[in-house]
């Protein structure tokens, strides 16, 4: 919105916005479109000119619909879902446009169309959107970096100081840093660079090039990136926000939380409270799961169940994770079957298994890694000998874990929100890292444990 209301856009002063990335949520209607049409053309005129996503919110009201209108439908949740919202409609849309110096968008055209998302390139290409335009220009070096910085903000994200983003292999989904080769892909695929040069005749012609070398070394160096969201971690399903409430019922950027959510089920029916018999019910069913598992004593259900439920809630507190330690007497007792089955109920596949190195430094390598990949459950497998280490103790209290990247002199500062596991048998622990732990012991009363057999045939997939 703006000044004077919405027949009157020219006589608001938009001079803050330049170089900015603006997104216009018109009104669900004809003046609405109208509207957004015409400062946008004033936005991409500004010098230098504006990045500008004109996005069309879904599920508006027909004839005047807006934005207020779904913030009265999500009520006192109205923030997270919106923000999610116009972060999925954002994808959707074409990203920014510098217009070349002859072409403006005619706002007639837009108002005519209407409907359109890709209001922000003024042509097609083979039936296609244009891409936005990027002008390079000697000396504008700060303008072009953060006009391309705008069509990153879908798949690049800022954590521990670096630029990363989410991948997804056949090893499942992980975060990496983003490499300067990556980003120049990126950028020559999303944008086209274009550069006026002048002949022997003293003739301008405009040539379509590549990005610039120095562009991508650039992005990659900043110690901040404007509009590039913070990212916490992956999750892979519904989890406890800091306020209480459900996150990650749908695949995407969950603002509230800062994670990223990989998902393809449908979780909406957790979106309305459980009854009270649907609780009951769950309980039977995660204890029917372990029920065969020989446990010591009850206390060994009851720190398994807070295995599962710290992960779910790990978002909601901003304390270090207690190390759970599954011990047991005999090899082949299930303790690193527990592990799989917490994974699976609270992130839908198995954890990602590492060894335990009695090298501090190695240690510390892997501690680095598994967080800059965004490990939510770290499971360190079938220790042996004592628990714990001044690396071990070190980790189990940071909520920040800073390190130096492997290879490089730089320091990486890491959220700490992982849930560490360690599996051992008949391990003795560390008196100081005894206190920052939770334990159970397995107990089998078989002389041969690995031959005995669920009632449950397929106990991970029944997981």
């Amino acid at each position: 919105t703006s000044p004077h209301g919405s027949q009157s856009a020219s006589k608001a002063d938009w001079t803050p916005l330049s170089g900015k990335h603006v997104v216009i949520l018109p009104d669900n209607d004809l003046p609405g479109w109208k509207y957004a049409a015409e400062v946008h053309e004033i936005l991409t005129s500004l010098n230098p000119p504006a990045i500008v996503q004109i996005v069309e919110l879904p599920g508006l009201p027909e004839s005047g619909g807006d934005i207020a209108d779904l913030a009265s439908e999500y009520g006192t949740n109205a923030f997270p879902e919106l923000a999610q919202l116009v972060e999925a409609a954002m994808a959707e849309t074409a990203t920014g446009w510098t217009p070349p110096r002859d072409q403006r968008l005619n706002p007639k055209i837009l108002a005519d169309t209407h409907r359109t998302t890709t209001v922000s390139v003024p042509e097609l290409q083979n039936g296609k959107p244009a891409k936005p335009v990027i002008w390079i220009v000697n000396g504008e070096k700060p303008r072009i970096t953060d006009q391309s910085l705008a069509v990153l903000t879908k798949d690049f994200f800022q954590r521990g100081g670096q630029l990363v983003r989410v991948i997804h292999d056949p090893a499942g989904s992980r975060i990496v840093a983003a490499t300067e080769q990556g980003i120049d892909d990126t950028l020559n695929r999303r944008l086209e660079f274009r550069k006026t040069k002048i002949n022997a005749r003293g003739e301008e012609n405009d040539q379509l090039i590549d990005a610039p070398p120095w562009l991508s070394k650039n992005i990659c160096q900043l110690q901040a990136w404007e509009g590039i969201r913070d990212l916490d971690g992956l999750r892979y399903g519904p989890f406890i926000r800091s306020d209480g409430s459900v996150g990650g019922l749908k695949r995407g950027y969950d603002p509230a939380s800062r994670y990223w959510v990989e998902t393809d089920e449908d979780w909406s029916p957790l979106e309305t409270p459980p009854t009270w018999e649907q609780v009951r019910d769950g309980i039977d069913r995660l204890l029917t799961l372990v029920g065969e598992f020989p446990f010591q004593s009850d206390a060994g259900t009851s720190v398994w169940l807070a295995t599962v439920l710290t992960r779910l809630a790990r978002p909601a507190f901003t304390g270090p994770a207690p190390l759970i330690i599954f011990n047991a007497t005999t090899p082949a007792s299930g303790k690193s079957l527990l592990a799989k089955l917490a994974g699976i109920i609270a992130d839908g596949e198995p954890p990602g298994m590492f060894t335990l190195s009695r090298s501090e430094e190695e240690l510390r390598k892997m501690l680095t890694s598994a967080l800059r990949e965004g490990e939510g459950f770290l499971v360190l497998d079938n220790v042996t000998g004592e628990i714990g280490s001044p690396t071990l103790d070190r980790f189990l209290t940071s909520t920040q874990w800073k390190d130096r990247i492997l290879g490089k002199s730089e320091n990486v500062s890491l959220p700490n929100l992982t849930v560490p596991i360690i599996t051992a048998n008949n391990a003795n622990i560390a008196s100081d890292t005894g206190r920052r732990s939770l334990s159970l012991m397995l107990a089998p009363d078989d002389e041969n444990p690995e031959l005995r057999q669920f009632r449950i045939s397929d106990i991970c997939g029944y997981a």
